[in-house]
């Protein structure tokens, strides 16, 4: 969930279907919680299977939800005030989706189910937590089903030829396959905190890809959402 400037809240939910031959399916939707307490869904993905094709895969046969099988695994949810638009990451479906926030229409999506090309190859796979950056390029963390490890991504995107490079990267190379979560989040002086979830390493590094700093989790666990905070402090 994601809290906005003027106080809704934003969540995502499942949404379990009956669907023949697979019985329960478990889909994904994003809903608004305003600061009165009204409920509004913005998006459903059981109106969109046309672009966001229900087929069966591997992870269905998970268990990861006792309710049914796994449909699309939605995982992250951003929030863009530049854009007024929610991004979310498809963890099954390998694809990072933009919605607009008013009408809940598709405006862009990249990955598997892409109306995108990616300039480079597709790299695309268990995609989580993207978001635009202030400087309007798409960054997020993806564990490319073709590789044995994780890398952080970002994306320039060109709206007129519907393609998108890649303008930097961290991970290659580092030999991190991340099996859950992972994140990268970009710092105002222009490093990158890149969270490998659950090989338990944070890493900051700086636009050449040198560490600043890395620490390994020796708690035996992994962290999950990570936030920048300006001070521990305030003068109240």
């Amino acid at each position: 969930f994601e809290t906005l400037p003027d106080g809704t809240i934003v969540y995502l939910a499942i949404d379990v279907r009956n669907v023949d031959p697979w019985g329960a399916v478990v889909g994904d939707a994003l809903f608004e919680l305003s600061p009165e307490g009204v409920v509004r869904e913005v998006w459903n993905i059981w109106d969109h299977t046309d672009s966001l094709p229900l087929e069966h895969n591997s992870a269905w046969e998970l268990g990861f939800y006792p309710q049914g099988k796994d449909y699309s695994h939605a995982n992250a949810v951003r929030y863009d005030e530049g854009h007024d638009s929610y991004t979310i990451s498809f963890r099954n479906l390998d694809t990072i989706l933009e919605i607009d926030r008013e009408t809940g229409d598709h405006i862009r999506q990249f990955g598997r189910y892409g109306d995108y090309s990616l300039t480079d190859g597709q790299y695309i796979g268990a995609p989580h937590a993207a978001y635009w950056t202030s400087d309007d390029t798409l960054l997020f963390f993806t564990s490319p089903r073709t590789e044995d490890e994780s890398w952080a991504v970002e994306l320039k995107v060109d709206d007129a030829t519907q393609t998108a490079a890649r303008t930097w990267s961290y991970g290659e190379g580092e030999g991190q396959k991340v099996l859950i979560m992972g994140e990268a989040t970009r710092l105002s002086g222009g490093n990158t905190l890149v969270n490998f979830g659950s090989k338990g390493i944070l890493t900051e590094v700086n636009p050449q890809g040198e560490v600043v700093w890395r620490v390994h989790m020796s708690i035996g666990n992994f962290p999950g959402h990570t936030k920048v905070l300006s001070g521990f402090y305030s003068d109240h």
